[in-house]
């Protein structure tokens, strides 16, 4: 039933993305208006209050028509993630709330397909829930916050650039090597092998998965799975790891 409603929807030419883009941004700025002279920081005119208060609902339209316009590239998306632990729909629901920040943050004076731009939000915010699920060790705060301070500077450059920045360029705007910059990024990315065993065997859903599943779910190669995989393996038929046996199932 949902995907027959969103097939309904016409995908979007790149000069109607930007004529919405635009409504969008008169709407906020509309909003902004009247919350100022509600403030009595701005004084207006009833025919003003009038106009904008019309802009801010045409601004919620033309939000409203560019996410339904590409619900369907949230479910492109969310079709790759299948069979790995979590319903369809969920990962829809999730794609969807990056969709959202998508076109809360799309600048459409920078030239660049609204796709391409949203496509990134979608599958991070698919990924980030699959991963909290197949986690079982939290990473440290302190590298949590670097984490975190290198996808926001991500996001700025993907916005800037239209496509996914270097380690170079990422490098430049945080100060660090493009090494460092790697090292991060493989720490983010890297699975916990709890996580993969978990998966692999399907222990906690009895459905096991292929290691190009799994690849998905972390982000990483389907050989970086493999070698995890096989190092976690290797310590649990190890006789004095009966206690990370325990760990492992529990």
């Amino acid at each position: 039933m949902y995907l027959k409603q969103i097939s309904k929807v016409a995908l979007l030419t790149a000069e109607e993305e930007v004529d919405l883009a635009r409504r969008i941004e008169a709407g906020l700025y509309a909003a902004e208006r009247v919350r100022r002279s509600a403030g009595a920081t701005e004084t207006l005119s009833a025919q003003l209050r009038r106009d904008l208060r019309w802009i801010v609902r045409d601004g919620q339209r033309a939000k409203t028509h560019l996410l339904e316009a590409n619900l369907r590239l949230v479910v492109s998306v969310a079709k790759r993630y299948t069979g790995l632990g979590l319903p369809f729909l969920d990962l829809v629901q999730e794609g969807n709330v990056g969709l959202i920040r998508a076109v809360e943050k799309f600048d459409y004076t920078k030239g660049f397909k609204f796709s391409t731009y949203a496509i990134w939000w979608i599958r991070e915010a698919i990924r980030r829930v699959m991963g909290d699920q197949a986690r079982t060790i939290r990473i440290p705060v302190h590298m949590m916050e670097v984490i975190n301070t290198l996808r926001r500077i991500q996001r700025t450059l993907l916005q800037d650039l239209g496509r996914d920045p270097t380690p170079e360029e990422l490098a430049t705007q945080m100060d660090i090597s493009p090494g460092k910059v790697l090292e991060i990024q493989h720490y983010a990315r890297e699975p916990l092998s709890p996580g993969i065993i978990r998966l692999r065997f399907g222990l906690t859903d009895g459905q096991p998965r292929t290691w190009d599943q799994i690849s998905r779910v972390y982000g990483v190669t389907r050989e970086r799975i493999r070698q995890i995989e096989n190092k976690a393996m290797a310590k649990l038929r190890h006789p004095s790891r009966s206690e990370a046996l325990r760990d492992y199932l529990n």
